[in-house]
């Protein structure tokens, strides 16, 4: 029973300074059940809150403010620092450090598929200069004018004094109905109408007809430019996944200091082995930056070096 200014009342409630406590053995006994009165040290008859005791602070250092910020990162020490602090969590972890380290998990998977996918482009396609990339479209939009331009001669002539008059008519109204305007648009997208324009020449058996009309070096020429033009935008699209590494770095960023943040709520300075176990998650942060110390403190870039992509339009 609780006498608070001659009022009595019950329950494990928040109770002023001036409570005056008057437990009997069979109050006792009835509030041993509850945990904040389990942990509460009372003696019979108390008066005043003062037989509890707080322990005093630990002298085991431990810096919160340090885990507010991630060390510098670039995609390889991203993704392994991710694994590192996730591999750490324990099963029996809060439910806000778990939350946390699902998200860093996330992070970390996602850089490490952009920078897997980066990898498998950049072994197919080497480094292309911005001349060779000019030279490459020239030639390529080059070829597919000389072929419009050689079945429209033909197709001028009266058809009663050429017999390839009438294919040459046919094919241009077969392969270019709305002209060349399809060599205008971006790279990736003149590269996808070029590839379905040829498929359709192979696919409808009117490869012999152009080379009855227009000889077999204007089809082949064709060809050839379009194995130069694709490796060309193969390279821009490893070029556009470096910015999409760093975004992948920024995340993995971000979300490491998420989970620093939640695990460093769960240490409490009162009790030693909170901060042990905070010390031991965050371990690989601290790991990581004394790497950079030792290196000279020079920091890593945010992905490997890359050619500064071109614009991909046109």
């Amino acid at each position: 029973m609780v006498q608070v200014d001659g009022v009595s009342t019950w329950g494990p409630k928040s109770l002023p300074s001036r409570v005056r406590l008057i437990l009997t053995d069979r109050h006792l006994t009835a509030l041993g059940g509850i945990p904040s009165f389990r942990a509460m040290s009372v003696k019979k008859h108390a008066v005043g809150t003062k037989g509890t005791k707080r322990k005093p602070p630990s002298s085991l250092p431990f810096d919160a403010g340090q885990y507010v910020r991630a060390p510098v990162l670039n995609i390889a020490s991203a993704i392994s620092l991710g694994q590192a602090l996730c591999k750490r969590c324990p099963t029996d972890a809060p439910g806000n450090v778990k939350r946390s380290c699902k998200q860093l998990k996330l992070a970390t998977q996602q850089a490490q598929e952009s920078w897997t996918e980066r990898q498998r482009l950049q072994t197919k396609q080497p480094g292309i200069s911005a001349d060779r990339k000019r030279e490459v479209d020239i030639l390529t939009d080059q070829g597919f004018g000389a072929l419009r331009q050689n079945l429209e001669s033909h197709a001028m002539l009266p058809s009663g004094r050429s017999k390839k008059a009438d294919r040459a008519h046919r094919l241009l109204g077969q392969l270019f109905p709305d002209g060349l305007g399809f060599l205008n648009w971006k790279y990736a997208e003149q590269l996808a109408a070029m590839e379905v324009l040829l498929g359709r020449i192979d696919s409808d058996g009117l490869a012999g007809d152009i080379d009855a009309v227009c000889g077999p070096e204007f089809l082949a020429n064709i060809r050839t430019n379009l194995l130069d033009y694709r490796s060309m935008v193969l390279h821009a699209e490893v070029a556009s996944l470096d910015v999409s590494l760093i975004e992948s770095v920024r995340q993995v960023a971000e979300a490491v200091v998420d989970y620093a943040v939640s695990v460093c709520g769960t240490v409490d300075r009162h009790d030693p082995q909170t901060i042990r176990q905070a010390s031991k998650l965050l371990q690989p942060i601290d790991a990581l930056r004394e790497q950079l110390q030792r290196g000279g403190g020079s920091e890593p870039s945010p992905t490997p070096a890359a050619p500064t992509p071109s614009d991909p339009s046109k």
